[in-house]
């Protein structure tokens, strides 16, 4: 509930601050619903292993490309 509160704040203070990309944000906001319905009932069927090979294995392909547009 705090998490959601502080990011209405952030919304309305980028609204009104800078300038939007309506449709990105609307398509993330879709996968956001979706995710956030599907995943638990996704994660209560797979096994700890994969999620934590999974989700370790994202990070590190995120870490490679921070890294690489970084420099």
């Amino acid at each position: 509930m705090i998490c959601g509160c502080g990011n209405l704040i952030a919304f309305v203070v980028f609204v009104f601050r800078a300038p939007i990309y309506w449709e990105q944000g609307i398509i993330l906001a879709i996968g956001m619903l979706i995710g956030g319905y599907l995943g638990p009932k996704m994660l209560r069927h797979a096994s700890v292993q994969i999620i934590k090979i999974v989700v370790g294995s994202l990070a590190f392909i995120q870490a490679i490309y921070f890294f690489i547009t970084a420099y």
